[in-house]
């Protein structure tokens, strides 16, 4: 079974929440690429009736020239 090259696969994630640092635009080789770090919010109810929240911080790297660009130009914290 032949390992794909990783510059050919996509992964899609669909992230809801908020924006906790400005997008940084960054050099790599010849192209750029953006990052900026996302929290996401869980409730959850424990089994004695108490709503739990749970935050997860994502750091989130744009590699693609295009939608680097794209990410940076639009994506602020807040």
């Amino acid at each position: 079974m032949k390992i794909p090259d990783k510059s050919k696969c996509i992964n899609k994630v669909i992230l809801l929440g908020r924006c906790v640092s400005e997008a940084n635009l960054k050099p790599l080789n010849n192209t750029h690429f953006t990052t900026f770090i996302m929290v996401t919010n869980e409730l959850r109810r424990t089994k004695s009736n108490e709503i739990v929240k749970r935050s997860d911080f994502h750091k989130v790297f744009v590699y693609q020239p295009f939608l680097a660009k794209k990410a940076h130009d639009l994506i602020t914290k807040g």
